[in-house]
């Protein structure tokens, strides 16, 4: 389980280590709300193919890992 930060950090362990997470809990993983600024289209696409991967146990390599986490 990971909340807030930590819910980034859960996030990049179950990328990293799919074999050892049977299950994962996200918590005020995204700030947002009606102010949110919305995520691009290509984000989401890529997001969802790493998803996508993470859960048929496709290998995600670490420059598509890259491509997700983007500084504060």
């Amino acid at each position: 389980m990971g909340h807030s930060l930590g819910s980034i950090r859960a996030q990049e362990f179950t990328i990293s280590h799919p074999e050892k997470v049977s299950r994962l809990i996200l918590v005020s993983s995204t700030c947002g709300g009606k102010e949110g600024i919305p995520k691009p289209a290509e984000f989401l696409k890529l997001q969802d193919e790493l998803i996508n991967k993470s859960l048929n146990h496709i290998p995600i390599s670490h420059e598509e890992l890259k491509t997700l986490i983007v500084p504060s």
